[in-house]
């Protein structure tokens, strides 16, 4: 397996002394959160297993063929993260209650409404208050891909980004990878983010914490992810300008270290 040289650009979003944020705000969240029991893979017995899947998949009232074909590799991604899941296939009189508890209940068994959002193609984020610019979807090339998790108002959420062929990489990456950057013996993206916070910890910077938010691929690559996106909390203003001093240096003398730390195989741009 080759190592692709890394370059570092981390971004860096300031804490709330810096500058305060609505609960209605778009803000960045840990793409690991939908992989990891709690947010989405849920163990509502307490028996160690992922029993319940809490999440929806939004699509545009008119989806691509490319959209449909990324939603069902996430529904099957999903599907796959547990075999002790109770599936709702009630008979007789059971079935007739429980279509009728679900006219009367929003979400219902389906979903509770306390999980995650998974919204497929920039169309389907319409009425979600979240825009491409807030969330880091906007500017994509032909061919570009983006998988981005996010809050809004609240609640997680992730969103597959790009055009036809761009959304077929989000979605392989989605289904295929995610939480890991590539195969199982790659880090996973979470690792990622607390090496970077260790990393500038070692610099004397301290962040409260770090999430690998996004991460983008490009169509027709089949060895690496284009380019992962780690943020930060900072506590100050200080130490935002610090973090980013640190980063620089880094950048200016290690650049063509391949085995330099902050590199990894297969990822272009970190």
């Amino acid at each position: 397996m080759r190592r692709i040289r890394t370059l570092v650009l981390v971004v860096a979003v300031a804490g709330s002394s810096v500058t305060r944020t609505a609960p209605g705000d778009t803000m960045p969240a840990a793409l690991a959160d939908f992989f990891h029991q709690g947010v989405v893979l849920q163990d509502r017995n307490g028996d160690g297993v992922i029993d319940f899947v809490d999440a929806r998949i939004v699509l545009s009232e008119q989806p691509s063929s490319g959209e449909l074909a990324a939603a069902s590799d996430v529904a099957a991604r999903l599907g796959y993260e547990t075999s002790a899941m109770t599936l709702p296939l009630p008979r007789g009189e059971a079935a007739r209650a429980q279509e009728s508890s679900r006219a009367t209940r929003a979400g219902g068994e389906q979903w509770s409404g306390d999980g995650g959002s998974i919204f497929i193609g920039a169309k389907s984020l319409a009425g979600s208050g979240a825009t491409l610019d807030a969330i880091g979807g906007a500017g994509l090339r032909p061919g570009d891909g983006a998988v981005v998790a996010f809050t809004q108002a609240g609640h997680s959420a992730i969103a597959l980004l790009g055009d036809e062929s761009g959304m077929a990489a989000a979605s392989v990456m989605t289904a295929g990878h995610l939480p890991h950057l590539w195969d199982l013996k790659s880090p996973t993206v979470d690792t990622i983010a607390d090496e970077v916070k260790s990393f500038l910890a070692a610099k004397g910077v301290t962040a409260s914490s770090a999430a690998a938010s996004a991460i983008y691929v490009r169509a027709g690559v089949q060895d690496s992810a284009d380019r992962l996106v780690v943020s930060l909390q900072m506590a100050n203003g200080a130490d935002l300008v610090k973090a980013m001093v640190a980063l620089n240096q880094f950048n200016a003398t290690t650049a063509r270290n391949a085995k330099r730390p902050l590199s990894y195989a297969n990822l272009r741009m970190l």
